[in-house]
């Protein structure tokens, strides 16, 4: 979610999903993250970790009690009310939410000799290798795509474990174009005869 959830009414823990964003309000600092108010029934915990991109040698440093901060929902334990909050904004898509098949928009950072990387907005770049880069021989990458090139891609596979991501120029199987039809030899044409 882009806009932040007005907090005019306390929110649930239970409504709580990861990635809604909130405006709030630094309460207290810990060694090991803030505590911040964002209008739910429970204060969320940002972690050190989450705190910026950047390594974060003391939370002090960056925050104060009183500070307005903007955060995202990082992950809730409903059972337990627990919030674990972010200010790092979130990816649009995370590894674990692709799917095999999946179309995804995404850009060229770098092409390899067996291959070309994609940013697709996850926190990892994906891959086409070369022998997904057309139906026909590519020699390089450089042939087909260059850096910076804004394309659509299929996702082949996902390896959460590893976090790699294998992507796709090609259709789908079965998504190709119809061959063109093929005519029986004895087959006659409009006027009767036929047609060899």
């Amino acid at each position: 979610m882009s806009e932040a959830i007005e907090n005019m009414e306390q929110v649930a823990v239970a409504d709580l999903e990861p990635k809604m964003r909130f405006d709030g309000r630094v309460t207290r600092i810990e060694l090991f993250g803030a505590f911040v108010d964002f209008g739910a029934e429970r204060e969320g915990l940002v972690h050190i970790s989450q705190i910026s991109r950047e390594r974060v040698s003391r939370v002090a440093d960056l925050l104060n009690e009183g500070d307005e901060v903007s955060v995202w929902v990082h992950d809730v334990d409903k059972e337990r009310g627990r919030v674990r909050l972010t200010m790092v904004e979130p990816p649009e898509l995370t590894i674990e939410e692709l799917e095999p098949n999946q179309l995804v928009k995404g850009t060229v950072t770098k092409l390899v000799p067996y291959g070309a990387f994609v940013d697709i907005g996850v926190d990892r770049d994906g891959l086409i290798h070369v022998s997904e880069m057309s139906d026909g021989f590519v020699s390089k990458p450089s042939d087909v795509l260059s850096v910076g090139s804004e394309l659509e891609v299929r996702v082949v596979k996902v390896d959460q474990r590893k976090r790699r991501i294998e992507l796709s120029l090609l259709a789908l199987p079965g998504e190709e174009e119809a061959p063109a039809p093929e005519f029986d030899e004895d087959e006659e044409d409009e006027e009767g005869e036929t047609m060899t």
